[in-house]
């Protein structure tokens, strides 16, 4: 569920507008977009997924994917790289680089990563807040920093499955 809408064109341009009350839009400022906006215009980006307070951008550049990042970050659910905690964040962040194809889904305040590298191997990864144990950690201890799950062949393969679709349903 959003209150903002996200729309990437064949022309490689992302569009925004609605709710920005926690930089989710990520065009600078803390404020609704009324009407689309252009955010970005890369055609680099693979997959976006949002939820109600922040968006994620997948990017492919060369060999490389990133992981990019826009609005709340109160359990470090965007930025696990951060020094400096910033409660928000306005613009887009980049989080993560990897050489491995990257999928990403985001909770309430959580995200989950489907990193898959050339030979087929897969690994799940979880940050950001665990209050309900929804990484699934066995704690309920926010997680600032990637956490691998570890997961059997059966079910890293049945969590592509449902990745792929759900993000395909979401684009």
């Amino acid at each position: 569920m959003t209150n903002h809408s996200t729309i990437y064109d064949k022309e490689g341009n992302l569009w925004v507008c609605g709710s920005n009350s926690d930089g989710q839009i990520g065009l600078n400022r803390e404020k609704n977009v009324i009407g689309f906006k252009c955010l970005l215009s890369d055609s680099s980006i693979i997959s976006i997924e949002s939820n109600i307070n922040r968006t994620m951008i997948v990017k492919k550049n060369e060999d490389m994917y990133e992981l990019w990042a826009t609005g709340e970050n109160i359990a470090c659910n965007i930025d696990i790289n951060s020094i400096s905690y910033q409660r928000i964040l306005i613009v887009p962040t980049l989080i993560m680089k990897s050489k491995n194809h990257l999928m990403i889904k985001t909770g309430g305040s959580h995200n989950i990563i489907l990193e898959t590298n050339a030979y087929g191997h897969k690994k799940v990864l979880g940050f950001g807040d665990n209050t309900y144990n929804q990484l699934g950690l066995g704690t309920f201890k926010n997680q600032l920093k990637l956490y691998p799950f570890t997961l059997s062949p059966n079910q890293m393969y049945d969590s592509q499955i449902i990745m792929e679709d759900s993000l395909h349903l979401n684009i």
